[in-house]
């Protein structure tokens, strides 16, 4: 037998009210971006994932294309690819400062910088200019400083005058140099 009873819709929300305030620090909330190409999904990251994976999660997570970011900095796909990929394959192993510059900005990106991204923190942050400052200010000549980067006085001229980008292998060495010097 049933008995009826007489509910009202205020001690429902009563009800779930305390059940809510109960749960709420339980509770997690996944937000979820709906991407261009469903089948993709955005890498995962951290403070120690490489600036090349950033900028891809970040191009993701700013839903465009290869193709558009490429389109937008005014270079073709296979820049963006070769970027995304950090240079491997033998493609390319240096990156266009200006280019980095504007991927940070039009991703922003700029504050996301970790320790493992010290290469594109310092294109982005004029290396060329770091390096001459560097040499200048350890009184290193143009020679001394390129017999001990391994590289000839024309390649530092280059990179000095922002002729030249340094490359990733030559910037690990740059670094080793500095850090002996501090």
């Amino acid at each position: 037998m049933y008995r009826k009873c007489n509910i009202h819709i205020t001690d429902y929300f009563v009800a779930f009210q305390v059940v809510f305030d109960i749960l709420k620090d339980k509770i997690t909330t996944e937000y979820k971006i709906p991407l261009k190409n469903p089948r993709r999904t955005l890498p995962k990251i951290n403070k120690q994932t490489k600036a090349e994976s950033k900028i891809k999660y970040y191009r993701r997570l700013n839903n465009l294309t290869q193709e558009e970011l490429a389109e937008q900095l005014g270079v073709t796909r296979e820049v963006i690819l070769t970027l995304e990929n950090g240079g491997r394959n033998g493609k390319r192993s240096f990156y266009d400062k200006d280019i980095i510059n504007k991927i940070v900005d039009i991703l922003g990106m700029r504050d996301k910088f970790g320790k493992s991204d010290s290469y594109i923190r310092f294109l982005a942050e004029d290396g060329n200019k770091q390096l001459k400052e560097f040499r200048i200010k350890n009184n290193l000549s143009v020679s001394k400083f390129a017999s001990l980067m391994e590289v000839s006085d024309t390649t530092i001229r280059r990179w000095e005058s922002d002729i030249n980008t340094i490359s990733i292998e030559n910037y690990l060495k740059y670094k080793k140099i500095r850090d002996s010097y501090c």
